[in-house]
């Protein structure tokens, strides 16, 4: 079997712009993606940080709850041994004393 003949080369050269030409929008497309990943990698700290203030925030709140509970009812719902300890109830989060607890 004979080889067939060999291309012109504009028709080489054609293809190897081609090829360029791929090569080029395929790294433009993986720049994208990186920044993108970038951008999702920030939001994902940031909605962590928010989670972990609301959190923060939520047992605040139950500890004011708590508080407010014992102060309307020093007996508690079921007895002394449900009231809040004497610290929690007496700080407001910040480590100050709570006005109710002085």
């Amino acid at each position: 079997m004979s080889e067939p003949p060999p291309r012109p080369v504009e028709t080489i050269d054609a293809d190897l712009r081609s090829c360029r030409a791929l090569w080029r929008d395929a790294e433009m497309e993986l720049a994208e993606v990186r920044r993108r990943q970038a951008e999702l990698l920030e939001l994902e700290a940031t909605l962590l940080a928010a989670m972990d203030m609301r959190g923060w925030r939520a047992d605040r709140l139950l500890d004011e709850r708590l508080l407010a509970a014992a102060v309307a009812d020093p007996r508690g719902p079921a007895g002394p041994e449900q009231r809040p300890c004497r610290q929690v109830a007496t700080l407001d989060g910040l480590g100050a004393p709570h006005p109710v607890g002085r």
